[in-house]
């Protein structure tokens, strides 16, 4: 949605692929996944990670080989499509970076099941069996995979194209269309319902089993009211403040989305931390459904019952509490959002370089004057 009323950001050969891919989309109901980082082969300031060779088994981030009259080859990998192998389509964007070279700088769509696309997924979080729901209520339901995706020699059409070899546009297409912003706006909204859900169940939890009245129990459900309730701030305030951009495109304003999610990104496993202490001992020897089966007559309705749920009943919320935070899927998620966006502390550098401090700094400055 955003590329396509940000058209004006592109090549005028190219923009009529970008509104076909929205029309096309809508109209068809399209699901995408999509990809926009480099393997990581090595970290090191001195290392370039761009190939130049253009032999096989040198290139490893996808690149852009050779043309042809029917369209650009891409060969290489590229990292983290969420969702990959079961979406109808495929979004690659530019792999952010302050260094581009031509054969990297390119976007485009292509169907999911082109030949020559791989998807190279990790393993299920939740065991394959049927009524899974009690044993594993969220990893059953919410795990969406993450794949690397494998391109051997795909040819991309040309009118599957956004840019190619355009290192200005792979550069600055997250900022100059906002996109970056939007994701930014979807990622605050949906850390704030997760903080909502996350306050339900160590209420609920700390309600089972009468802990609600000590103090350092209500300290730390109150730390993730604060969250919740700061979080919900910024993001009003980003709505309130919103304006439109030179597209004529209604965006939310920058600084506070940017601020929830660098603090988000260092509180959600603090907010883990906190439920994992509320559960304590009772997020470890959790039975599974078929232990309270009527065929056993099974005691654990007796032994693990609670102050308002019965054994089942309590082991069944318990095993939410930990699926959201011990389990695989749990894991995930707490290292999802640690990450979330980029390394924490280039984010906060990020949030320094782009933040107006002059205003406050002259203060100080008039005031020592006065």
């Amino acid at each position: 949605m955003t590329l396509r009323h940000s058209k004006d950001f592109f090549d005028q050969r190219f923009q009529s692929n970008i509104i076909t891919t929205y029309e096309q989309a809508v109209q068809n109901d399209l699901s995408f996944t999509h990809t926009f980082v480099n393997p990581q082969t090595n970290r090191s300031t001195q290392y370039d990670e761009f190939v130049h060779d253009l032999d096989d088994e040198a290139v490893i981030a996808a690149r852009n080989l050779s043309e042809t009259e029917d369209g650009i080859i891409i060969h290489g990998a590229r990292l983290l499509a969420t969702q990959g192998g079961i979406t109808d389509e495929l979004l690659v964007l530019p792999a952010a970076s302050p260094i581009m070279e031509p054969a990297y700088a390119f976007a485009f769509t292509i169907p999911s099941n082109e030949k020559g696309i791989h998807f190279y997924c990790r393993e299920p979080y939740a065991p394959n069996t049927k009524n899974n729901t009690f044993n594993y209520p969220l990893s059953s339901r919410f795990d969406e995979i993450d794949t690397i995706i494998v391109f051997d020699h795909v040819l991309i059409p040309w009118e599957r194209v956004l840019f190619y070899k355009d290192c200005e546009r792979a550069q600055s297409v997250y900022n100059q269309t906002d996109l970056n912003l939007l994701l930014l706006f979807q990622a605050v909204s949906r850390q704030i319902i997760k903080t909502e859900f996350l306050l339900g169940i160590c209420e609920s939890m700390a309600s089972t089993i009468s802990i609600t009245q000590y103090q350092h129990i209500q300290e730390k459900i109150s730390e993730i009211i604060v969250t919740l309730e700061i979080m919900q701030a910024l993001l009003y305030r980003a709505e309130i403040e919103g304006a439109k951009n030179h597209f004529g495109m209604f965006v939310p304003l920058a600084t506070p989305l940017m601020v929830a999610s660098t603090y988000y990104q260092k509180t959600y496993p603090k907010l883990i931390q906190s439920l994992q202490q509320i559960g304590a001992s009772g997020l470890i020897s959790l039975p599974t459904e078929a232990d309270f089966s009527e065929e056993i007559s099974s005691p654990l309705h007796h032994y693990l019952k609670s102050q308002t749920l019965d054994g089942k009943g309590k082991t069944q919320l318990s095993r939410l509490a930990w699926d959201l935070t011990m389990s695989s899927f749990g894991a995930r998620q707490t290292q999802y959002e640690r990450y979330f966006f980029g390394d924490p502390v280039r984010l906060s550098s990020a949030l320094y370089n782009s933040y107006d401090k002059a205003p406050f700094a002259n203060a100080i400055s008039a005031f020592l004057k006065s």
